[in-house]
C-alpha cells in the first residue's frame, strides 16, 4: 500500500494506474493511518497549511496526507475539519466537501466563518447536482472524533 500512502487519490489516475483498483479490490483500504514520513505533531502539521507553495500542481495530494493526519490527531476539535475541507476545495475534490462535513451533525457550524461560506456554496451546488455519494475512497465517521 505504499503508493496509496503517498497519494490517496492514486486510483483516480486511470491513465497511469487503471489496473490498480482491481488489484486492491480484496484489500482493506486502511492506508491513511500515517507513516514514517508523517509524524504525530499536530502543531507542526498545521504550520504547513499556510505554505501552499509546497502543494501546487502534482504535490497537492501530499497535502491530503497532512490534512488527514491532522484530522486524526485533532478529531472534532481545532482545525482538523477546516483544513481537510479547504484541501478538498484547493485540490478540486469538490464532491468530497459537503458529504465529508455532513458526516458529523453540527460540524458545519464549527467551521471558521470563511470556511462556512465555502461549505454553504459547495453544499448548495452538491444538492443542486443530485447529492451524489462521496467518491472513492469514501470516508466514514466512526464516532468519538475518529474518522476512517
Amino acid at each position: 500500500s505504499l503508493p496509496l500512502h503517498l497519494d490517496p487519490f492514486v486510483c483516480q489516475e486511470q491513465e497511469f494506474v487503471g489496473w490498480l483498483p482491481a488489484l486492491l479490490q480484496s484489500e482493506p483500504l486502511n492506508y491513511w493511518r500515517g507513516s514514517t514520513y508523517i509524524g504525530h505533531d499536530k502543531t507542526y502539521l498545521e504550520s504547513l497549511f499556510p505554505r501552499e507553495h509546497l502543494f501546487r500542481d502534482k504535490n497537492i495530494n501530499f497535502l491530503a496526507l497532512i490534512a488527514w493526519r491532522n484530522l486524526q490527531l485533532t478529531g472534532l476539535s481545532c482545525c482538523g475539519i477546516d483544513n481537510l475541507a479547504v484541501f478538498f476545495q484547493q485540490a478540486n475534490k469538490h464532491m468530497y466537501l459537503a458529504p465529508f462535513v455532513d458526516l458529523v451533525p453540527g460540524a458545519a457550524d464549527g467551521l471558521k466563518k470563511e470556511n462556512q461560506n465555502m461549505y454553504k456554496s459547495f453544499k448548495q451546488w452538491w444538492v443542486e447536482t443530485g447529492r451524489r455519494p462521496m467518491p472513492e475512497p469514501p470516508m466514514e465517521y466512526k464516532g468519538h472524533g475518529r474518522y476512517e
